[in-house]
């Protein structure tokens, strides 16, 4: 699969106390998923709705006319410390949802674009004192 990931640290979104709404104890993100929908939609990105996941959060995002998904999800040795690092992976989708995109060809490109406005978003936010590319 192809992904390409991020590392980033910071003290903006919630990472010490788990909310009603998660699926489990470790499932911080929630805040930082909203965030990233509205600051991507802001780059004219098509961003669904936040799904939760046991690990963190995962966006739903068409970009160029293709299914992607970007995962959100707090590193385990980050839970409970201010600031937290955080993992992002901007990946396509995967199997049935996307065999019509196949026809298309190769969507490497697209997925590059992608990744360039994710890593634009997350270099323009002051309060991340780190951003690395995996």
């Amino acid at each position: 699969m192809d992904e390409h990931a991020f590392l980033v640290r910071t003290d903006q979104f919630e990472s010490i106390t788990p909310q009603p709404f998660f699926i489990n104890p470790r499932c911080f993100g929630a805040d930082f998923s909203h965030w990233l929908s509205a600051a991507l939609r802001a780059r004219g990105i098509t961003v669904g709705g936040a799904i939760a996941e046991d690990w963190g959060w995962l966006l739903p995002v068409t970009h160029e006319d293709r299914p992607y998904h970007i995962s959100i999800g707090i590193m385990d040795s980050s839970i409970g410390m201010q600031p937290a690092e955080w993992r992002l992976g901007v990946a396509p989708v995967t199997g049935l949802a996307s065999l019509r995109q196949r026809t298309r060809g190769p969507s490497s490109l697209a997925l590059d674009g992608l990744t360039a406005a994710v890593e634009a978003t997350l270099g323009s936010e002051p309060r991340f004192t780190s951003v690395v590319r995996e």
